[in-house]
Formats: C-alpha cells, sequence, structure tokens
C-alpha cells in the first residue's frame, strides 16, 4: 500500500500547502526555498532497510563488508519469508543483546545445543566495529537445524554442515544454518522490558511448500525452545542488577571480549 503525500513531490520539495493562507486559501507555489523533505541516505538488503539518520555512516558496502566477505558462499537471493516469532522478555534489551554472542552459558543453560555442537568446539565471539560473529562446523544435521529442508544451492561438503552467527549493533542478528536465515530484531519497550522477533527464511519452497510444513515447524519449535531457555537467565541478571551486592560481574578472559566491546560500543553511541 503506498500513502501519496499532499504536499511534497518525488523529489522531496515542497510543491502546495494546503490551507497555508486560512481555510481554502492554499499556498500552490511554495518557492524554492520553502521548506521540503531532507534527503536521508538508505540502502537494502533482502528484506532489511539500513538508513542513515546522521549523514555519517560509511558507505554501506563497506559497512555490510565484515557480513559479505564471509558468506559469499550463499545464494541470499533465494530466501522466502515464512513466519515470524514474537517474544517479551522482562530484562534490558542489552543484556538480551549480549546473550546472543555469549557461548559460555550454552553447557548450563542449553541441553540440546550443547550435544549438537558442544562448547570444547566452539570458538568465542569475534569483533570488527559493529560487527560480532563466530562460526561451528555442525557434525550431523537434525530435525530443526539443517534436516529435511533444501539447502542454500551450491554448498560445498563443508558450507553445507556450517552454522554462521552475525551480530550487527545495535540490536540486529543473523544466523545462516544450510536451510534458513533467521533474523533477530530486539525492540527495547522500557528498561527492564524487550520484545525479540525472529523472522525466518527459507531456501525457495521451503518457505511455503505444504509437504514441508512439518520440517518448518520443526524450526520455528527449535527457535522457540532455545529462546525460551534464555528467558530465566537474562531475567535473572536483570534482577540482580537491582540488588545492593551486585558489583559489575567477573569476565572470562577468552569469552568476554566481545561483551567488553559491546560495552564500548554502548557507551560510545551514549557519548
Amino acid at each position: 500500500m503506498s500513502v501519496p503525500c499532499l504536499a511534497h513531490g518525488l523529489d522531496g520539495k515542497l510543491r502546495t500547502r494546503p490551507h497555508f493562507h486560512g481555510g481554502g486559501r492554499h499556498d500552490t507555489d511554495p518557492g524554492p526555498d520553502a521548506p521540503g523533505l531532507v534527503p536521508v541516505r538508505s540502502a537494502v538488503w533482502n528484506d532489511l532497510v539500513f538508513v542513515d539518520l546522521s549523514g555519517e555512516a560509511p558507505e554501506f558496502e563497506q559497512h555490510w563488508k565484515p557480513f559479505s566477505k564471509r558468506t559469499q558462499a550463499y545464494d541470499f537471493s533465494v530466501l522466502r519469508h515464512a513466519s515470524s516469532l514474537r517474544f517479551e522478555i522482562q530484562a534490558n534489551w542489552k543484556l538480551v543483546y549480549e546473550n546472543f554472542f555469549d557461548p559460555y552459558h550454552v553447557p548450563a543453560v542449553h541441553p540440546k545445543l550443547e550435544a549438537f555442537t558442544a562448547i570444547t568446539e566452539r570458538p568465542a565471539t569475534s569483533v570488527e566495529g559493529p560487527w560480532f560473529f563466530a562460526t561451528v562446523q555442525i557434525p550431523e544435521l537434525e530435525e530443526g537445524r539443517g534436516l529435511g529442508m533444501p539447502h542454500y544451492p551450491g554448498l560445498d561438503a563443508y558450507t553445507a554442515h556450517t552454522e554462521w552467527y552475525f551480530h550487527l549493533f545495535p540490536t540486529t542478528c543473523i544466523q545462516i544454518w544450510p536451510d534458513q536465515m533467521a533474523v533477530f530484531q530486539l525492540h527495547a519497550e522500557a528498561p527492564d522490558r524487550t520484545i525479540e522477533y525472529i523472522h525466518l527464511y527459507f531456501v525457495g519452497e521451503g518457505a511455503e511448500d505444504p509437504a514441508l510444513a512439518q520440517q518448518r515447524q520443526d524450526v520455528y519449535d527449535m527457535w522457540t525452545e532455545l529462546n525460551t531457555e534464555d528467558f530465566r537467565i537474562v531475567e535473572n541478571m536483570q534482577r540482580a542488577r537491582s540488588s545492593p551486592g551486585f558489583d559489575g560481574g567477573a569476565f572470562s578472559p577468552f569469552w568476554d571480549p566481545a561483551t567488553r566491546h559491546f560495552a564500548d560500543l554502548v557507551a560510545e553511541a551514549m557519548s
């Protein structure tokens, strides 16, 4: 659906001001110096729209390069949106986001994920500017994790058993599996409440073929279970922030450099 603008042209210039001089008295020639719309840089990648309100962001290709140079094996043009999941979490968005890229909690919180890829096989999250990323090898595909759904075309044997996760500061996460892409978005509703969306994309007919309905449901169930397991610890962390005994916590020198980098990005954005 499109909504026409009654006052501005497609070039953003002000072309008319209805009733500007009183009821029925229109300004039909505001002139070249009349205030028009301010141009804003934007870019689109698949269904993601990027807007540079400051005018100071780097060119999009440069901004996107930490992602694009690591995902050249994937043909994202074949993806189709299938469904979106919504979760409400009683915690600050920053705690939720930190949880996304923290592998350290997996053995204690995600038994199925730990059995799928053990902590001994997981690297710490790397960082590059506003990006956080890591990749792991998938030993065996499972229901909800690459099994039974169409895969990206042309993947070699190694990439067909690879998981990537990327996090783009401040609130976006992109996870890539051989058969899907999951885009996470956080909406900060209050200091202690966050809405999380997971937008799920599959390859071609995988997004809507009735014969693959159960396989899609397996994916939805996997993400729902995984996220629900996280809510308890994240919400406990939120409550702990109110304790007079909270001292800021302790950081692992191996696992937490990404968490410290995230804190630096937040502090820089606030300043």
